[in-house]
């Protein structure tokens, strides 16, 4: 994300480091020795040699094992560089790498250790989308967060931050957690617009943006939405963004297996297809001239947030969701409607975005309120930067 200039990581990124700068605090980035050009750019210290992505043995317990020993060898490598008062920020601690950040500030004196806040992989404590607990990692978050809790306690410094993806995760996680250990939702980062909002496309536009490579976000049943009312009506048009970029190689190399049975749709005289990431400037006006922004997301959303939702809401579009789902619930704390689907089908999909197309004066009207509400809120690197510097509380 932070190499294409896209998402919640890369927003983040930015929008904290100018936060902090504008609290007097410094930010310090370390990524990995092999780090992309982008990020060395935004000034990185090239110094972890291993990330808990990467697979070293096969057996699963023993590579377990391993890249968290790995991990923790990595951390020490800029323990001389860390000050007390310092705040660490590990932007996605999982279990495979959650005991080396154990060890590591078990390893150091109680004095030395900086504050760590840490944004949990939570989905790993669950095997499925419906709900199934994975009992092996819920009890690896367990065990460890509570023991990086412990270090803290009594020391008279401040407490640990933990973060989740959404209240769904937070919830699971404070029931293994018990009252003792504090944990919250992460304040998530998106794109505001950057100057006037473009104009609306007419005829009218239908966009779907983001990584489009993971199923889960829906592409297939987007472009049979889009077969369907191609077919049924005239003066519509539709806008993808395919981008396969931040999937694994395999996923990226099946691309065409899984678009062979859409070219009547990709070819269209009334589609436009962008092939990879969008810079920001030119993802700002394609999402502004689309009428209507669509989230054609599973079942995996029922526990996800999308920043799509509310760049969308801040430039005035309204949003096609999933009727189940964390963004519908999203949209229905800022008081909103939006036009919705109930099946995750390419027909569900086309049935709701006929009713935003058909009802567009009434959707575009909550998404201009939304609008208003969206630009007051303070953004998630304000309030990120708030709670790593201890001014806000959970």
């Amino acid at each position: 994300m932070m190499i294409n200039s896209v998402g919640h990581h890369h927003h983040m990124v930015v929008d904290l480091r100018a936060e902090l700068a504008g609290r007097g605090w410094d930010a310090k980035l370390y990524a990995s020795r092999d780090c992309d050009p982008t990020i060395r750019a935004m000034a990185a210290a090239a110094c972890f040699d291993h990330l808990p992505r990467i697979r070293i043995y096969p057996m699963p317990e023993a590579d377990i094992g391993a890249v968290n020993y790995r991990f923790q060898q990595s951390l020490e490598s800029i323990t001389p560089r860390i000050e007390p008062g310092d705040t660490v920020f590990v932007t996605l601690a999982g279990h495979r790498n959650l005991f080396g950040i154990l060890g590591w500030l078990e390893a150091m004196e109680p004095e030395r250790r900086p504050r760590v806040a840490l944004m949990l992989a939570a989905a790993e404590c669950f095997v499925d989308f419906k709900d199934t607990v994975h009992n092996r990692n819920s009890r690896i978050f367990q065990t460890v967060c509570r023991a990086i809790a412990g270090l803290f306690i009594g020391t008279g410094m401040p407490a640990p931050l933990f973060f989740t993806p959404s209240a769904f995760y937070t919830d699971h996680l404070a029931s293994l957690f018990g009252p003792d250990v504090a944990i919250g939702s992460f304040p998530y980062s998106f794109q505001r617009s950057t100057g006037v909002v473009a104009a609306l496309a007419v005829p009218p536009r239908v966009g779907l943006f983001g990584n489009t490579g993971w199923v889960q976000k829906g592409l297939e049943r987007f472009l049979e939405a889009a077969q369907i009312l191609l077919a049924e009506r005239e003066g519509v048009r539709f806008f993808t963004q395919i981008d396969f970029s931040l999937e694994p190689a395999a996923a990226s190399a099946s691309a065409g297996g899984r678009l062979a049975g859409y070219r009547d749709v990709l070819d269209h005289s009334a589609v436009t297809v962008s092939s990879g990431p969008l810079e920001p400037a030119d993802y700002d006006a394609q999402l502004s001239r689309c009428a209507l922004a669509v989230l054609p997301y599973g079942p995996s959303y029922r526990r996800m947030h999308s920043g799509i939702l509310f760049e969308a809401l801040h430039r005035g579009r309204p949003v096609v969701l999933p009727a189940h789902s964390q963004v519908a619930c999203d949209a229905a704390a800022l008081g909103i409607a939006m036009p919705v689907f109930t099946e995750w089908s390419g027909a569900g999909v086309a049935a709701a975005i006929r009713d935003g197309l058909d009802h567009y004066p009434l959707y575009e009207a909550e998404a201009r309120r939304a609008s208003n509400l969206v630009d007051r809120l303070p953004s998630g690197g304000e309030r990120l930067a708030a709670l790593l510097t201890g001014t806000e509380g959970l």
